[in-house]
């Protein structure tokens, strides 16, 4: 009685390397590129703006600034629902794996997801190395209905920046259950491995996960249009701002479309792996469906790097 459990964690050790391998790589990747970013931006001068920008009470800047402040809320929203979608959608997929897989997923998740969301609301990289030069002089000094700008500017971006931590940990667990946890699973035990069913869960998860990024990708150039409200396109102030808001958003796309390759690529080659030859046969009936779905995989993984280009040949 006591080797079955034994021999199952024995067989699930390759799967919990990967495991651990996917939550390890999108830690240390999103780290390492908010320690990059601050370091590779820490020289902007804390008066870059000084002396181009328009006074605070301009009627034409509070013009500008409504529309802009609507559309960053909407963004904001947008980027909440995919969140906690997101996070929901991971959570089912992994209710499909068997006891007692499904348990200590649920726990790991519980527990990566919390952690990883305090974290995110204390830290907002692009957001601290923007404050001094471009945020409080922009945004700082302004109150709606006897509410701080900034204040709550900064509150809003934390709540979403957990919501974001949480749903990426979550979606890479997912993808680790669907691909490599679970199915090794499922064939140690001697059942059928229903690659068909696995490989569609991935397709939405990934799915899911651009959703996410794209719509933080969206939020960014939401707040960052935001300092540019009532300014002329061809002055000075216009240039140097939207400039920033470009970088930013081509920077952190970049980085979101690395994450996505990293987290669903190597399940994708796991799964198959075990899928071994027995959808050999399959694989040539269906090719160009395979073809269609390896676009739709290909249009997903660059969505975030995509979604920030569109500022820059819109303007």
């Amino acid at each position: 009685m006591t080797k079955a459990p034994a021999s199952a964690v024995r067989g699930l050790t390759r799967p919990l390397i990967l495991t651990g391998f996917l939550v390890a790589g999108e830690v240390a990747l999103i780290t390492g590129s908010a320690e990059f970013f601050r370091a590779m931006n820490g020289d902007i001068p804390a008066d870059l703006l000084s002396g181009l920008l328009p006074a605070a009470d301009d009627p034409t800047l509070r013009a500008e600034a409504l529309h802009a402040r609507l559309a960053w809320i909407v963004s904001v929203v947008l980027a909440i629902f995919a969140s906690i979608g997101a996070t929901l959608l991971a959570v089912t997929k992994i209710m499909k794996e068997a006891e007692p897989l499904r348990r200590w997923l649920l726990i790991a998740v519980a527990a990566l997801a919390f952690v990883t969301a305090i974290v995110a609301a204390g830290s907002d990289v692009s957001r601290e190395v923007l404050q001094r030069p471009v945020l409080e002089p922009t945004l700082g000094s302004w109150s709606v209905g006897g509410i701080a700008v900034a204040t709550t500017f900064t509150t809003i971006r934390q709540v979403v920046n957990a919501l974001f931590s949480a749903a990426t940990v979550a979606l890479v667990l997912a993808l680790a259950a669907r691909a490599a946890l679970g199915a090794t699973q499922e064939v140690a035990r001697g059942r059928g491995l229903k690659a068909a069913e696995r490989k569609a869960d991935l397709r939405e998860l990934l799915l899911a996960a651009a959703a996410v990024l794209v719509s933080i990708v969206i939020t960014m150039a939401a707040w960052l249009t935001w300092p540019k409200a009532g300014l002329a396109d061809n002055s000075a102030a216009f240039v140097t701002l939207d400039h920033i808001a470009q970088g930013v958003g081509l920077y952190w796309g970049g980085v979101f479309s690395l994450c996505l390759v990293l987290a669903y690529l190597p399940c994708v080659a796991y799964l198959k792996d075990l899928e071994g030859k027995g959808a050999a046969a399959g694989d040539a009936a269906g090719n160009g469906g395979k073809q269609v779905k390896l676009l739709q995989d290909v249009a997903a993984l660059l969505s975030p790097f995509v979604s920030a280009l569109i500022p820059v040949f819109l303007i």
